[in-house]
């Protein structure tokens, strides 16, 4: 297993694993994902709303490095396992191969994608990286679920006394000679017992079955409805029938309405598989999970000054665009976070970087919106959350610009321990973010 973080030129490898790789360097995620399904892209829809995330690579070759960008998550090429973790979850003390635990990625997983840990067990302390799928699992239920319940036509064969189809007569000769009062007989009926709710009782009984991750079927009433409802809809359910039943799954689901379901059926099938196979040793060349990092904070912070009453832009979906030009459309932007005063924007980076592109960016946001004050947040492992680093007050027609650092904890014992301590940070930041709310509605712009 290699061990990398995201946007680092990573450490010497042997070069017969630089020659696996080698086909791989540089080559866009796009077009990865095009020749190898069995590589899992998050955000859906690759660089639909011009966000160039479709152009990021996988990772780049540096001499005998592997250098990363800004991906996290897990891939395996052939026998070789690379796992890409936070850079704000490093550990200098560690090992070289020993991961540190990555519990602000799984952190910011579970709350993207709207997993409540609270009544999780102590046992699902989500260190290892393949959790990630059963969050996923789960979210994709919920969205499937919310689009309605998938039914197909379906043939069935019945044996009993309310004939509702054709008579089958050599098999109702077979099993009802001498005639004991019932009729064999196939039916053709809209169901939602198919192959592809068979699929998710599958996945739910692998996860009920799985120690570390039962817990999340049971983590809110949301969850254990929607368990319910596929348990119900497969009463003839056997664990014997799971390799006919990924059989059946093996095309990719299309539907014109049901548009979820094809991303639930890519997560099942991933969990299923790896009841037998690892990633990395399956028949396809490039298979594993990976994301966005810089698409996970946006969607993380969403989540924490949502409570603010701050709105989300949601670019990656293209809701909520703001045209630059009056009675036009087109150009659109997208600042990541706003009120009718202020404008934010999500960074994934240390704070230390130079900042000239993000505070062009800002102030062009600040000056569309016709708001008050703009600010950037950064994660960081030195500071906690007290105070905005305020650059200033914009010459013309005024406005403030300011940089937000959100504390990751560090050295947290267990992901309990670390959940509690960074709750610490977000009410810090929902705050300050409060107070400058406040005080940009009340002040003149110029005197801010």
């Amino acid at each position: 297993m290699i061990f990398l973080q995201d946007n680092t030129p990573g450490d010497e490898q042997p070069p017969e694993t630089i020659k696996e790789l080698l086909p791989y360097a540089g080559v866009s995620l796009s077009k990865l994902q095009e020749k190898n399904p069995g590589l899992l892209v998050f955000p859906d829809g690759l660089g639909k709303y011009g966000d160039n995330w479709s152009d990021e690579p996988l990772f780049k070759l540096n001499g005998g490095r592997i250098a990363t960008g800004n991906v996290v998550g897990f891939f395996g090429i052939k026998d070789i396992q690379v796992q890409i973790g936070s850079r704000f979850d490093a550990c200098p003390e560690l090992p070289q191969e020993k991961s540190p635990p990555q519990y602000f990625l799984n952190y910011m997983l579970t709350r993207a994608f709207g997993i409540n840990m609270l009544n999780m067990p102590a046992a699902m302390d989500p260190e290892p990286i393949w959790d990630f799928l059963f969050y996923l699992f789960v979210y994709y239920l919920k969205k499937a679920l919310n689009q309605g319940i998938f039914r197909t036509y379906r043939t069935f064969e019945r044996n009993d006394d309310h004939v509702r189809g054709a008579i089958d007569i050599p098999r109702h000769l077979r099993l009802n000679m001498p005639f004991r009062g019932t009729i064999a007989y196939r039916t053709r009926e809209y169901s939602a017992n198919n192959p592809m709710m068979h699929l998710i009782r599958h996945t739910i009984e692998a996860i009920r079955a799985n120690p570390r991750a039962s817990g999340l079927l049971t983590a809110d009433e949301g969850i254990r409805a929607d368990v319910r409802t596929i348990t119900e809809l497969t009463p003839n359910y056997s664990r014997h029938d799971l390799s006919k039943v990924i059989a059946k799954n093996l095309r990719p689901m299309r539907h014109p309405y049901f548009t979820e379901y094809a991303g639930l059926q890519r997560i099942c099938l991933k969990i299923l598989r790896h009841e037998r196979i690892t990633y990395g040793q399956s028949e396809e060349k490039l298979n594993g999970i990976v994301f966005k990092a810089e698409w996970l904070w946006e969607e993380y912070l969403a989540t924490v000054l949502k409570e603010c009453g701050i709105r989300h832009a949601q670019n990656t979906l293209g809701k909520h665009p703001i045209p630059i030009y009056k009675g036009k459309t087109e150009p659109r932007i997208y600042p990541d976070f706003f009120s009718e005063n202020l404008v934010m924007d999500a960074k994934y980076k240390t704070g230390d970087n130079d900042k000239r592109d993000d505070r062009f960016q800002i102030i062009s946001y600040l000056h569309i919106r016709k708001a008050k004050a703009g600010f950037l947040i950064y994660p960081n492992n030195e500071i906690r959350v007290d105070k905005i680093e305020f650059e200033g007050i914009l010459n013309g027609f005024g406005g403030s610009i300011g940089f937000i650092k959100f504390a990751v904890p560090k050295g947290a014992s267990s992901f309990a321990v670390f959940q509690d301590k960074i709750k610490i940070s977000e009410e810090e930041l929902k705050i300050i973010v409060k107070e400058q709310d406040e005080l940009a509605s009340s002040v003149p712009a110029e005197q801010l």
